[in-house]
């Protein structure tokens, strides 16, 4: 009897081993985001009055990623207008307001260096100013939105990084090794199409080479050169998205970090103003595995 009943005993302690090596394994932390970049808001020919066409094409993007369940925030990858000026850029920015989760923004080229150029601080002031969950002004910063990644954004807004920001990109991933970390930023480090590589950061090797020195999963989100692409480079992945007001589409991207792998899914959304479909074009508007994919990208110890 006592023989049974150790066998007993000595089963269920298996059995509660193997269901906690079997939840570890399983269990993950998932974290659902939308990117919208390039959206060029324009008050040039139009006597400064808004753009009506960009606005709708924003304020429905918006609208459908407050419709989309389990949103924790938005990322902004630039050019909220087309050439620099603060007064159409405050106006822009208070548009973001219309969204029910955080939002996160960096400087895109034509929000201060296009056309013309103007300073970078009036313009991360009125971001400071107008963002309700209080966005640093900052050029670049980081964050943690959950237990297990790391999200850092970048100038890209003199079509490269200079070295206070390398240093302090390397930094932030130097102090979290085991994170998933996601750089967003404006101008992409990486590009596969022969037409717009003079589009990407001006000192991109520089930045490749130190992102292919880390082992944990790497994402940078990119806009700028109005192409949507997912490129994959061991366990970084480069993925640029669209602009949503030559291509009138934007991206949600659903992660899952799990013990040893995370898992991305990638979805692709139009907006539905289709009269304007026909007025502007993406000029690389991708493949379908471009657009919508799972990547899974294995964590290397």
């Amino acid at each position: 009897m006592k023989n049974k009943k150790l066998v007993i005993f000595l089963s269920l302690v298996l059995l509660f081993f193997c269901s906690i090596f079997i939840y570890n394994k399983s269990s993950y932390s998932e974290l659902k985001i939308a990117q919208l970049t390039d959206i060029h808001f324009s008050n040039e020919n139009n006597d400064n009055k808004p753009d009506s066409d960009a606005e709708r094409l924003l304020n429905d993007a918006i609208e459908q990623i407050n419709d989309e369940p389990k949103i924790d925030f938005t990322i902004i990858t630039g050019d909220l207008v087309n050439i620099p000026d603060e007064k159409t850029f405050r106006y822009v920015v208070r548009i973001f307001n219309n969204l029910h989760k955080p939002w996160y923004y960096v400087l895109g080229n034509h929000d201060r260096n296009c056309y013309k150029e103007i300073p970078r601080e009036p313009i991360l002031k009125i971001v400071k100013e107008e963002n309700k969950n209080e966005m640093t002004d900052k050029r670049y910063y980081s964050f943690k939105p959950k237990k297990g990644y790391t999200f850092i954004g970048l100038d890209g807004s003199d079509y490269g990084f200079d070295d206070e920001q390398i240093a302090y990109l390397e930094g932030v991933i130097d102090s979290n090794p085991k994170e998933v970390i996601v750089i967003f930023v404006h101008t992409p480090v990486k590009a596969d199409i022969e037409e717009i590589k003079d589009h990407v950061a001006w000192n991109s090797d520089k930045v490749i080479k130190l992102l292919n020195s880390y082992k944990q999963p790497i994402i940078v989100l990119a806009g700028h050169y109005h192409a949507t692409k997912i490129i994959r480079d061991k366990n970084v992945l480069h993925v640029t998205s669209p602009s949503l007001r030559y291509a009138q589409e934007f991206r949600i991207i659903d992660m899952k970090n799990y013990k040893d792998k995370v898992v991305l899914n990638f979805d692709y959304k139009g907006t539905k103003i289709q009269e304007l479909n026909s007025e502007h074009k993406e000029r690389f508007p991708g493949e379908y595995s471009d657009k919508f994919a799972q990547i899974t990208i294995e964590k290397i110890n």
